[in-house]
C-alpha cells in the first residue's frame, strides 16, 4: 500500500538528467566562494599580525616590570647596593646578570638614578622605558619597596584622594 509520504512522482527533468539530477557546483559558484574566502583572509590577516605584535609587546612589558619589581629582592639577596639609571642598567651585578635586562630594542631613558640599598629598600622615583616602536612607558616607584606603579595609576589615585 502506497502512502502519501512514500509516493513521489518523478519529474521528467529528474529522469532525463536535467538540472535536478546533476550534482556538484558550477565553476562560477566555486569562483565566487573562493573570492569571498580570499577577501576575508585579506581582511583578517593584518589584524592577526597586529594582535600578535601587541601580545608580544605586552609580554615584554610585563617582563620588564617583573625585573624592576625584583630588583630590590636581588639587591637584598646579593647584599649589594644598586643604582638604576640609563647608564647603569647594563652593569653586571654579583650574580652575573645586568641590573636591568631589557628586551632587544628597549631602552631605559635618562632620569634621576633610583638607589636600592643592600637591604633591598629604595628611595623611590620615576622611570621611563622606550619600546622599539617608540612608545614610552612611565612608571612611578614608591619608597620603600619600589614596586612599579604606572604614572597613569598614580595620577588617578592622586586625583581621587580627598
Amino acid at each position: 500500500m502506497l502512502t502519501w509520504a512514500s509516493f513521489r512522482p518523478e519529474s521528467p527533468s529528474r529522469r532525463a538528467g536535467g538540472r535536478y539530477g546533476r550534482r556538484g557546483f558550477t565553476l562560477l559558484e566555486l569562483l565566487v566562494v573562493l573570492s569571498l574566502m580570499g577577501l576575508m583572509i585579506g581582511l583578517v590577516t593584518p589584524r592577526l599580525v597586529r594582535l600578535g605584535e601587541s601580545v608580544e609587546a605586552a609580554t615584554q612589558r610585563s617582563g620588564v616590570i617583573a625585573e624592576i619589581n625584583a630588583l630590590g629582592q636581588r639587591a637584598w639577596t646579593l647584599g649589594e647596593a644598586v643604582d638604576l639609571s640609563a647608564g647603569s642598567a647594563a652593569r653586571l651585578m654579583r650574580d652575573g646578570n645586568p641590573v636591568l635586562d631589557l628586551p632587544e630594542g628597549w631602552r631605559l631613558l635618562e632620569q634621576e638614578p633610583i638607589r636600592y640599598s643592600a637591604s633591598g629598600f629604595c628611595e623611590g622615583g620615576r622611570l621611563q622605558v622606550r619600546q622599539p616602536d617608540g612608545v614610552v612607558d612611565s612608571y612611578a616607584l614608591r619608597s620603600p619597596r619600589c614596586q612599579v606603579e604606572s604614572s597613569d595609576d598614580a595620577a588617578l589615585a592622586a586625583a581621587s584622594s580627598p
